[in-house]
């Protein structure tokens, strides 16, 4: 899991370097997922030269949904995308950076941001724009 979110971090550093961004913005809440406990933010983090801010770090779940719900994202929010697929059965907490590495094929992020600059927006009305 801490490698999939360093690999959506990196893709999100080339879209922040094209469109002249300055950092990076995640939803993620401290301890609200295993991997997001302190040690595994900062071990997620070291994939990109942004600083990541997290406006949410400190909120729980149900103030978090309340926002969500609020503001219109929750449906969207909570639509099944995968990431359940490769949440592992005993996650890790405390993780390492070496041990995240090695477990990682050396060009993940490479993979991530070559897949980050070839992407296509589709346009909520149904036309495709890609990138030229």
């Amino acid at each position: 899991m801490l490698s999939l979110r360093r690999a959506m971090l990196r893709a999100a550093a080339v879209v922040a370097d094209d469109v002249g961004a300055h950092s990076l913005v995640t939803g993620e809440a401290m301890g609200q997922k295993s991997s997001q406990t302190g040690r595994n933010i900062a071990i997620t983090d070291v994939a990109v030269d942004y600083p990541v801010h997290r406006p949410l770090v400190t909120r729980d779940k149900p103030d978090i949904v309340a926002m969500a719900r609020e503001l219109g994202t929750f449906e969207d929010a909570t639509l099944p995308v995968g990431c359940e697929r490769v949440a592992p059965p005993h996650p890790e907490t405390n993780a390492s950076l070496e041990a995240v590495r090695a477990a990682e094929p050396d060009d993940l992020l490479d993979r991530a941001a070559a897949a980050a600059a070839d992407r296509r927006r589709i346009d909520p009305g149904g036309a495709a724009w890609t990138r030229t």
